[in-house]
């Protein structure tokens, strides 16, 4: 099944949304030194919601992992080799843009937040689909090393979060185990990911 992602516009600029009466920050981030006039805001939500259409587009037109070559990937996949890696980072890096373009705009607007959050997971549930042996395979640790540790920021975040609204924070404290685990387990083949690697502490 192709991969498929929900997320949550932060508000609509247009009068009768439902989003009309929620509280906004008066500029976007983007625009805080700059223009601040209604034009300039409405034109920067308009070029946001169409980054964002074409993101979530794009997701609907990605294969599954299992490669079975459905879809006319080159090369199929061969039964000892379920994951096609490079389709594997696409989701990956399909799910990061989300965060990318939500993240300046998270502090201020909770359905940014939110919707970095579920990336986030969508990057984490990923990674759970890889064995040992698609570590050693891939060719792209670069790539992954850089989308897991902006995912291990999103959780770092939340973490700190819930720590200021003394809520349970154990779910957020496994994600972020597991995610930096994926990171460990690069490190056989690209040991520069071991210096990089987020901690609560340095985040």
């Amino acid at each position: 099944m192709p991969c498929t992602f929900v997320y949550c516009m932060p508000y609509e600029v247009t009068k009768g949304s439902p989003f009309a009466d929620m509280h906004m920050p008066p500029f976007p981030p983007p625009l805080s030194n700059a223009d601040k006039s209604p034009a300039a805001r409405a034109q920067f939500w308009q070029k946001f919601a169409t980054v964002q259409d074409a993101i979530s587009n794009f997701m609907t037109t990605l294969p599954g992992l299992q490669n079975t070559g459905l879809y006319g990937e080159i090369p199929p996949s061969s039964a000892m080799v379920p994951i096609n890696s490079v389709i594997f980072v696409t989701h990956t890096l399909a799910q990061l843009a989300i965060i990318q373009l939500h993240n300046s705009l998270a502090t201020d607007i909770p359905g940014s937040y939110d919707t970095c959050m579920t990336a986030a997971r969508e990057i984490l549930r990923l990674t759970q689909h890889l064995t040992p042996a698609d570590y050693a395979r891939t060719t792209m640790e670069v790539v992954l090393s850089y989308a897991w540790t902006i995912c291990a920021q999103v959780f770092i975040r939340h973490h700190r979060t819930l720590m200021r609204r003394f809520e349970d924070v154990s779910q957020v404290d496994l994600e972020l185990d597991c995610i930096v685990a994926a990171l460990e387990n690069l490190r056989g083949t690209y040991p520069v990911v071991g210096r990089t690697k987020p901690t609560l502490a340095d985040c």
